[in-house]
């Protein structure tokens, strides 16, 4: 049992590092196209940057959402693992 809750930890931990380089990358591309893209001849147009700006929106609120349920799910692991060992006897 153990292990598995080992491997859950470790999945959350994944989960919610995985969502923090989904954020830091989709920051790098808004700088690339809100930036560097127009010295290379880029266009302001709402055509193109309302899309643009919906997504990356989506990325970051779904991230954010993904770090906050993996926190909130491992702090609920720990109260429950917490309350598991009090009803236990010691049997060192």
């Amino acid at each position: 049992m153990r292990v598995m809750q080992g491997i859950g930890n470790l999945v959350l931990v994944v989960m919610a590092g995985a969502s923090l380089v989904i954020m830091i990358a989709a920051y790098v591309v808004d700088i690339m196209v809100n930036g560097d893209l127009y010295w290379y001849g880029l266009h302001f147009d709402y055509g193109w940057f309302m899309p643009f700006k919906n997504v990356i929106g989506l990325v970051y609120v779904m991230a954010w959402v993904n770090i906050i349920l993996a926190l909130g799910f491992q702090v609920y692991r720990i109260s429950i693992n917490r309350e598991d060992e009090a009803r236990e006897p010691d049997e060192r």
